[in-house]
């Protein structure tokens, strides 16, 4: 038995349209606690800030500690040791996130704002690529 493109989509939408309804009250309750959380990082945005470098140490370290477990078992995949070196690397710049706070806030902010203006001069460039060529 098949079904056309339109009747599929149909009955997608209606199971979307259903599983929404099913948890909207959730859906509500998050939206909830995201603007409070937003807010309270307004209202205190040193804590907010040292919360969020805290948070990105942790997963860095749970993340180099899972990768090195799945590690052990594949031993013989192409690029061993610089998957080993990037398990290593996770660990410890998430130890030294943890540890040092102030400046590993200052690092990341740095971090941000090269990646902004690198993500500016390319969208700067590709804005005159496009003129340019307009012109011509």
């Amino acid at each position: 038995m098949s079904m056309s493109l339109d009747a599929a989509a149909q009955v997608m939408r209606e199971a979307m349209r259903e599983t929404v309804k099913r948890h909207s009250l959730w859906y509500l309750v998050q939206g909830g606690v995201m603007i409070l959380a937003g807010m309270l990082a307004l209202v205190y945005p040193i804590a907010s800030s040292s919360a969020a470098v805290l948070l990105l140490g942790w997963l860095l370290i749970i993340s180099g500690v899972v990768q090195g477990i799945s590690l052990f078992d594949a031993r013989h995949v192409p690029h061993f040791w610089l998957q080993l070196v990037s398990v290593i690397l996770s660990v410890i710049v998430g130890v030294l996130l943890i540890r040092h706070r102030g400046e590993g806030l200052l690092v990341l902010t740095l971090l941000l704002l090269v990646y902004l203006s690198y993500r500016r001069i390319l969208v700067t460039e590709g804005i005159r690529r496009q003129r340019f060529e307009l012109a011509i």
